[in-house]
């Protein structure tokens, strides 16, 4: 493979796997996500959420999580599951 095949190659590898982040809808940064139930104890279920790899960065487990329970009308995550593969909870309307 030439030089510039390769560098081509590269490039649209990077171009592909960024393309792949995930990103937060500007509401979903002020959904809290904790482990503790009785940080849920006073609020209502409104449905499970669960993250789909592959993973690009840090954390987007948690994003995928968060833009999923803004359209559920969520504002808090309770995580159920450990971070392995897959992330998954269930989401939350704590405040009024």
């Amino acid at each position: 493979m030439k030089c510039s095949q390769r560098i081509s190659v590269s490039l649209l590898t990077l171009v592909a796997a960024l393309s792949a982040c995930t990103t937060v809808a500007p509401q979903a940064n002020d959904v809290r996500v904790t482990r503790e139930t009785a940080d849920v104890a006073s609020c209502h279920p409104v449905g499970s959420v669960r993250s789909v790899p592959p993973y690009i960065l840090p954390g987007d487990d948690f994003k995928q999580l968060r833009n999923q329970s803004i359209s559920l009308g969520a504002d808090t995550i309770l995580v159920t599951s450990p971070r392995l593969v897959m992330t998954s909870g269930v989401a939350y309307r704590c405040k009024s």
